[in-house]
């Protein structure tokens, strides 16, 4: 546990109102109690694999010096994706890492249990129209592009 008394006023908050005489309370209040530190510990071992000399601490590096040289600073002009490379992988490991990250949060902090798999069809839908607009119909990528028709055939 990194911090030891954050985790323990953590606990004692959520358990304050479970600190009733019947049973149901004391075993509700310690299972609260022992899930709080289940989900702070999980984020603290994904977040360790990240950090400094970690597993996957060349993965953040990567990802640090492509914003820097690529969105941040323009250093280097935009390039186009030829395919699918061993660093999506990573990238996307990285993403489903860090939405654990946030459920296990919420869950400790907030007591809300949130599953990112139910939202992010919510998520994606709202990208698509959003996407759509952004690009314009005479755009290709488009959902409703057509490409626009030449005299010749026309003529034809």
């Amino acid at each position: 546990m990194r911090i030891p008394l954050f985790s323990m006023a953590l606990m004692k908050k959520r358990t304050k109102d479970r600190t009733g005489s019947n049973a149901f309370d004391k075993i509700l209040a310690e299972h609260i109690a022992g899930s709080c530190t289940d989900y702070i510990k999980k984020a603290g071992d994904l977040f360790d694999k990240y950090w400094k000399k970690g597993e996957a601490s060349l993965v953040i590096q990567h990802l640090h010096v492509l914003r820097n040289t690529m969105l941040a600073h323009n250093q280097l002009a935009p390039q186009r994706v030829k395919g699918k490379d061993a660093r999506d992988d990573e990238i996307e490991a990285f993403y489903r890492d860090t939405r654990t990250i946030v459920e296990c949060l919420l869950h400790a902090v907030h007591a809300t249990a949130l599953d990112m798999n139910d939202t992010q069809g919510v998520y994606e839908t709202y990208a698509q129209f959003f996407w759509e607009s952004v690009r314009g119909e005479s755009t290709p990528g488009h959902p409703s592009y057509r490409a626009p028709s030449t005299r010749a055939a026309v003529e034809q």
